[in-house]
């Protein structure tokens, strides 16, 4: 885990979430991976503007898994020429 608080905010932060249920849990991590989705994919536009939505979805692809899971699974990349 990274230690980028102060004690203090860490304390605050642990309260909060002991105070969720187990569903508000659940929920504020899937809010907070679709944020870090949408954050990968924005930077992959921004370093390829040139790339349509597939080829940002597959470069996203990429990033998590592999060139080597991602062909496997979404098969070789085709190269426009």
């Amino acid at each position: 885990m990274a230690n980028d608080m102060t004690p203090d905010a860490r304390a605050v932060q642990r309260r909060a979430i002991a105070g969720m249920t187990g569903a508000a849990r659940i929920e504020a991590a899937i809010e907070m991976s679709e944020a870090a989705k949408q954050v990968a994919l924005e930077g992959i536009r921004a370093r390829h503007p040139e790339f349509d939505e597939s080829q940002v979805k597959r470069a996203w692809f990429v990033m998590l898994h592999g060139e080597q899971v991602t062909e496997a699974i979404l098969g070789p990349q085709l190269i426009e020429a």
